[in-house]
């Protein structure tokens, strides 16, 4: 499947689901956490194509990707294909590129706090399935 194709967010989405992940309840550390989280990406394409779309929700019941844009998302990432594809093939840390100002975001970043071990456990669920990914452009 292709990289960020309908088919790749729905198989996002279904793993996500089987991940049986889900927001942190109140705690010691956390005594006030947040309802729910959404995160918007967005991916421009170069030559006036449009851009790819899908979003990352998680709550207390759990989390789901669906494709295109989301009315009010908590977080907006934006960056370049060439950005996307290097950082989803390994080749590009997302860290780094943030820094050199290669990912826009947008929103409310302290939110991302939150998510506590989730956050990673979101990043092992993509990087489980772009090894399973084809990158090509066309």
């Amino acid at each position: 499947m292709k990289f960020l194709s309908p088919e790749w967010v729905d198989q996002l989405d279904q793993q996500l689901k089987a991940s049986r992940l889900h927001l942190p309840s109140a705690s010691e550390d956390n005594p006030n956490p947040i309802s729910s989280l959404c995160v918007q990406n967005i991916v421009e394409l170069p030559d006036q194509q449009p851009d790819l779309r899908y979003a990352i929700t998680i709550d207390a019941t759990g989390a789901t990707a669906t494709a295109g844009q989301v009315q009010n998302p908590n977080v907006t990432f934006t960056q370049s294909w060439s950005v996307a594809t290097a950082i989803a093939q390994k080749k590009r840390d997302a860290h780094a590129a943030f820094l050199m100002g290669e990912i826009k975001v947008s929103g409310d970043v302290s939110e991302l706090m939150n998510l506590g071990d989730a956050a990673a456990q979101i990043q092992a669920v993509i990087t489980e399935l772009n090894d399973n990914t084809e990158f090509g452009t066309d």
